[in-house]
């Protein structure tokens, strides 16, 4: 289940299970087509949509988007984050990391930082390209950066450590 919360006003929660959508409780018909790596298809409520996927920030879970040529920002909130939140432990959670690893596979665009930087949470460390869309990879703690593991231009897989902190 996620929170969403549009252009920082209209929230809703969102409950997506093998191709089912819920939203705010109620079962929705959602048709969803990938048109390319970052362009979809969407018909809901007798309308459709063209959704262009502008930038996602994974470690804030912003999503910036075109609809219909309208641009609009998304920010998701998972049922672990929030539960998290409530608990004090959000950054708890994230002082534990001691590296960053590829969310997806993809090439690196480029690389924002160099070994001994220290950086804060939510800085960018580098910019990952996967499907046509780039990827802001920020720091998930305050830190010191140990090791750039990969360089710009390389490919990288799912799960593959990037950047190692000290």
């Amino acid at each position: 289940m996620y929170q969403a919360k549009v252009n920082g006003k209209d929230e809703f929660e969102i409950i997506a299970e093998d191709g089912n959508f819920q939203l705010n409780g109620e079962q929705k018909e959602i048709d969803i087509h990938q048109v390319n790596g970052h362009t979809l298809q969407v018909l809901y409520n007798g309308g459709s949509y063209t959704v262009h996927i502008l930038a996602h920030d994974q470690a804030t879970g912003s999503v910036s988007l075109r609809i219909n040529g309208k641009k609009a920002h998304v920010k998701l909130t998972s049922e672990l984050d929030r539960l998290l939140k409530e608990m004090g432990l959000e950054n708890m959670a994230g002082s534990k990391v001691t590296n960053v690893k590829a969310p997806m596979p993809g090439l690196i665009h480029s690389i924002a930082v160099a070994v001994g930087d220290k950086v804060n949470k939510g800085d960018t460390l580098l910019i990952l390209e996967a499907m046509k869309m780039e990827n802001l990879i920020k720091s998930p703690s305050d830190g010191e950066i140990k090791k750039i593991a990969v360089e710009k231009g390389q490919t990288v897989e799912k799960s593959q450590v990037m950047i190692e902190f000290v």
